[in-house]
């Protein structure tokens, strides 16, 4: 079935777009062997603005990863080599610029104008027992008030309700019928402002104003101590809602991963390397072992499925440790390797095209 998105919707839609494509410009390519400047990770989080309902809670440095060198390298090589394989089928960008250039258009906003975001999200029952959507993201920026509220508006056939929240202003979209929810977004001053469905900007201007608590406890402590990048994450995970079976595949077992409490992790670069880490906090020790056993097996099983030596060079990267009762998986290659990684699989992956031929009629 085919989600059906209303039209109302559309600008808020654009600029959710604006404040992803800093991500995804400069992240493109990484994730084809990783699975998803200086050291990174100076700008700080909003934490202290995310309400205390959350259960997830990530980090987005935008400025510092539009700005590294070799972030912006990778993504060039990845568009470049997507341009090169799909030939006259392609209609994206060719260069993180191109990419940069349509988002503008598309928004009327500059995502380098987006500074950072602190996304949030919980996947509890709000208050009442009702279930429902819960996630918003709290962005700094140097737009001004009248600059956002013209992206929000212009374009669009439609009528925001501009309200006003504890003395802060929201710009509200209509329901939508089909999926019943409502998005917004509100002003919170110097270029800050949040941007999610209408109850978690609301919560976000609660506890801006001393109404209600900021996020803390386990998540908001695994979260801080998760390690500088431009991209930092932290996942309660909800027991009663998580499941990873109790599936036997040969010599794997992943019932242990039904004990996984909390999920972290970063995206960094250190001089010309880039790296990832993916923490996985376990209820004990035993069970952080058989985590880290089932994990390196199944790495070991693939490194001797694949046959290119690039991707088993990138896999030798790939890490698994284990400290007390949580498992890490790391990730850390030269941005110059992992260009060539890129362009190694794309080259496969056009020979491999041009090689087949259709069987005869």
């Amino acid at each position: 079935m085919t989600q059906r998105v209303s039209r109302d919707a559309l600008p808020l839609r654009r600029l959710a777009v604006v404040l992803a494509v800093a991500v995804l410009v400069t992240t493109a390519g990484c994730t084809s062997f990783t699975g998803g400047g200086g050291a990174s990770g100076s700008a700080d989080a909003q934490v202290d603005s995310v309400p205390a309902r959350a259960d997830t809670i990530a980090f987005v440095d935008a400025q510092g990863m539009l700005g590294d060198d070799n972030l912006r390298s990778i993504a060039n090589t990845y568009f470049e080599q997507q341009a090169e394989l799909m030939g006259d089928y392609y209609s994206g960008p060719k260069s993180t610029e191109d990419a940069l250039t349509q988002m503008e258009n598309e928004s009327g906003l500059s995502a380098n104008d987006v500074e950072t975001m602190t996304i949030f999200s919980s996947a509890k029952k709000q208050v009442g027992g009702q279930q429902g959507e819960f996630s918003g993201a709290i962005v700094t920026s140097s737009f001004t008030k009248d600059e956002l509220k013209s992206a929000l508006t212009e374009e669009s056939s439609t009528s925001y309700s501009t309200e006003t929240y504890k003395e802060t202003t929201l710009w509200v979209a209509p329901k939508d019928s089909y999926s019943n929810t409502q998005d917004a977004v509100a002003w919170l001053g110097d270029g800050r402002f949040v941007i999610g469905n209408l109850a978690a900007v609301k919560s976000v201007v609660d506890v801006d104003s001393g109404d209600a608590d900021a996020v803390s406890g386990d998540l908001r402590d695994t979260f801080e101590n998760t390690r500088d990048g431009y991209v930092q994450f932290a996942v309660s995970v909800p027991q009663n809602q998580f499941d990873a079976g109790n599936y036997q595949s040969g010599q794997f077992d992943t019932s242990s991963f039904n004990s996984v409490q909390m999920v972290s992790g970063a995206f960094y670069t250190s001089g010309s390397d880039v790296g990832m880490t993916m923490n996985l906090a376990a209820n004990t020790t035993a069970d952080a072992n058989d985590i880290k056993d089932v994990t390196s097996g199944a790495l070991s099983l693939y490194k001797g499925l694949v046959e290119d030596d690039t991707v088993k060079s990138a896999l030798d990267k790939v890490e698994v440790t284990k400290d007390g009762n949580t498992v890490t998986m790391s990730y850390e290659n030269s941005a110059a390797n992992i260009q060539a990684a890129i362009e190694e699989i794309y080259n496969t992956s056009a020979s491999s095209s041009t090689s087949y031929a259709a069987p005869a009629l």
